[in-house]
């Protein structure tokens, strides 16, 4: 849905005047569960920029930026014999910016025009510690996840029951049909008749966890089901962690070859300082090891980057490490820096046995109330696989994110 300048303000008012009617009810039934609820919200402005040099472009330059600001607005009832709901909107805007900072948004918007819908909508029914939910929704898994590393999250349609009633033990259950992906101008079907979600995550022995989740997806490769599968456990003695996932992909169609990833990783956290170290391996196959959500463009395999994700840490027949250091060096301000290197083989078809690189230098700073600030300058070479390469397969890129975010 399109509006124009404005919209910002028209949703604002809106909610202020919900909320402002909702405060005059005093009743201790329904309204008191409206009346109680709570508002949130958050206001992000986005920035991206590299040295493409296409068409002799450089860094900064219009055609090579991304700028986009974000608004999100929710209210979140309080429960009435067991039942809730939730709304959010979204909100993103280039600000008139767009043809002066930047030529492009994350988003997918039109130039000088407002995107806004409805991202979250739906009734939930509560009962000890067993929670289900049905209408648009967030989601948080393994392998199908709402990430927020944009301006705003992807968002879906599904039914999803979560439960804690079980000690230590959180199960999911869920049946999604449909997904808001990251440039999507609509809710789409994510996968025939949608994706089947299963979870167990259990916390029963101390500094340590065990999850596994299983997907069933319609018809999603070769007009056949898609399954995967997906095991974690990790866990910390005193300054040491260690962590080790596995996954499998297989699917019904005659084409389809399974492919397994397996990654391991070690860190240490010692006062201000932490150095994590990661090893991943995804096998041949016809699957990359990426999230069935948002076109699989990330993937939560150990090695991954910023910039090496799905199809480049979670691409078939590739080994992996990844290392990252990281030290709080004053209140609020976190620096890392990471280094990815990924040895693709024969049979990953975008680059066959090449080799790409990734390093990172991130700056974070949370110093400033309800404030969150991110910077990274990221130096690629993926031999002009994805989005994060250069102007020819033999040129490296060099590219800046920054971004802020204001909570309410």
């Amino acid at each position: 849905m399109k509006t124009q300048k404005g919209s910002f303000a028209l949703i604002i008012a809106m909610i202020i005047m919900v909320v402002t009617i909702q405060n005059l009810f005093a009743a201790d039934n329904l309204f008191d569960a409206i009346k109680n609820g709570k508002t949130k919200g958050f206001m992000k402005t986005w920035y991206q920029t590299n040295n493409n040099g296409r068409d002799d472009r450089g860094m900064f330059a219009k055609e090579n930026s991304i700028f986009d600001a974000g608004l999100m607005l929710g209210y979140y009832t309080d429960t009435f014999h067991g039942f809730g709901a939730g709304v959010t909107f979204y909100a993103v805007d280039d600000m008139a910016l767009n043809d002066v900072l930047a030529c492009n948004c994350i988003h997918n918007t039109e130039a000088k025009e407002v995107g806004t819908w409805l991202a979250e909508s739906y009734l939930s029914y509560k009962i000890r510690g067993t929670i289900a939910k049905i209408g648009r929704q967030k989601i948080a898994s393994p392998l199908l996840n709402s990430d927020s590393w944009a301006v705003v999250p992807n968002c879906f349609e599904a039914i999803m029951i979560n439960s804690t009633d079980i000690p230590a033990t959180k199960l999911t259950a869920a049946f999604v049909t449909e997904e808001r992906w990251l440039k999507g101008k609509e809710f789409e079907n994510i996968a025939g008749d949608g994706i089947l979600m299963l979870g167990v995550v259990n916390k029963s022995l101390r500094n340590s966890f065990l999850s596994a989740w299983y997907y069933q997806a319609d018809d999603n490769f070769g007009g056949k089901d898609t399954r995967a599968v997906y095991l974690e456990t990790g866990t910390k003695i005193s300054a040491v962690g260690l962590a080790a996932q596995y996954m499998l992909f297989s699917g019904d169609a005659d084409i389809a070859e399974n492919t397994t990833a397996f990654g391991a990783k070690l860190s240490w956290q010692k006062g201000i300082f932490e150095l994590t170290g990661a090893y991943a391996s995804v096998s041949d196959g016809s699957f990359n090891a990426a999230k069935l959500s948002d076109h699989g463009i990330k993937t939560p395999i150990y090695s991954f980057t910023i910039s090496g994700d799905g199809d480049i840490a979670g691409g078939v027949d590739t080994d992996s490490y990844k290392i990252s250091a990281a030290a709080n060096l004053i209140d609020g301000l976190k620096l890392t820096a990471n280094y990815g290197y990924y040895d693709h083989g024969s049979h990953f078809a975008p680059s066959p046995n090449k080799q790409s690189t990734s390093i990172e230098l991130i700056a974070t700073y949370t110093g400033f109330k309800d404030i969150t600030c991110f910077a990274t300058y990221v130096l690629s070479d993926h031999n002009g696989v994805g989005a994060w390469s250069g102007a020819d397969v033999d040129d490296k890129l060099s590219s800046i994110r920054i971004w802020t975010q204001y909570n309410f």
